[in-house]
Formats: C-alpha cells, structure tokens, sequence
C-alpha cells in the first residue's frame, strides 16, 4: 500500500517536471530578464540594425523596438500577440523572421520572447558615458 502511493507520488512528480520542461508556457511565472531576451533579438540585427534597417525597423534600442518600421510598432509591451515582432517571428504574419541566411527560431525561443514582450519588453537604457575630464 505505501509503496503503490510512493509510486503514484513519482509518477505525478516526473509528470510535472516533463510538463514544464516541454511546455516553457508552464514555467511562465519566472521573469525574462533583458539578457536572456536581447541576444535572440540580436540576430536580427543583420537586417535591423547598425548597417542595414529593412523597412525602416531598428532593433537595437527599445526605443527603435517601439518606434517600429513602416509596419509600425515592433514591440507592444505586455501584448505579445499585438507585437509585430512576436507574430513575424511565430509566422502568424508573413514573411516569417529571421529570413535565411539567419536560423530561425527555436520554439524555446519564440517562448522566451513571447514572455519578455507579456512582461513589458523590460529594457535598462545604456549607461550614460561619463563627462570629459575638465583639464586632464
């Protein structure tokens, strides 16, 4: 009888564990942080960034992320599915991003962004640079 319970206990525990490994939806309460979100961001980058802007989008600033290109706003924080981003990324709004050369996506990572944009698109501006020395 114990034994048959220890059992059912492991079972319903491994059953968890494999649903939040296989569903990131159901870890959902933790906080994407900026640094886990911005380096998937940045492979967009070779079509929307420093050099090149394809339809007047720059990803590399929340402010460019907002601004967004000639489709408007990129990023809706707290709203994924109104993202721009996010429905590019998943295919749900064509063409679907990144194009080639670039990999797409991986559904762990369409995830994370998904989360990151629910959560507001958190973003710390840079660190401003520090004032020339007066005389030195």
């Amino acid at each position: 009888m114990v034994w048959h319970a220890i059992r059912r206990h492991a079972l319903l525990l491994a059953v968890g564990v494999l649903a939040v490994w296989l569903c990131p939806a159901a870890a959902q309460n933790r906080e994407v942080s900026e640094k886990e979100a911005l380096p998937i961001v940045q492979r967009c980058f070779q079509c929307h960034g420093d050099t090149l802007q394809m339809s007047g989008l720059d990803l590399r600033t929340r402010e460019g992320m907002l601004k967004g290109g000639v489709s408007g706003p990129a990023v809706v924080p707290g709203n994924a599915a109104g993202s721009l981003l996010y429905k590019r990324i998943t295919g749900a709004e064509p063409p679907r991003m990144p194009m080639a050369p670039v990999a797409p996506l991986t559904a762990q990572e369409i995830s994370l962004i998904k989360d990151w944009i629910d959560q507001g698109a958190k973003w710390a501006p840079a660190p401003a640079a520090a004032p020339p020395s007066i005389g030195g």
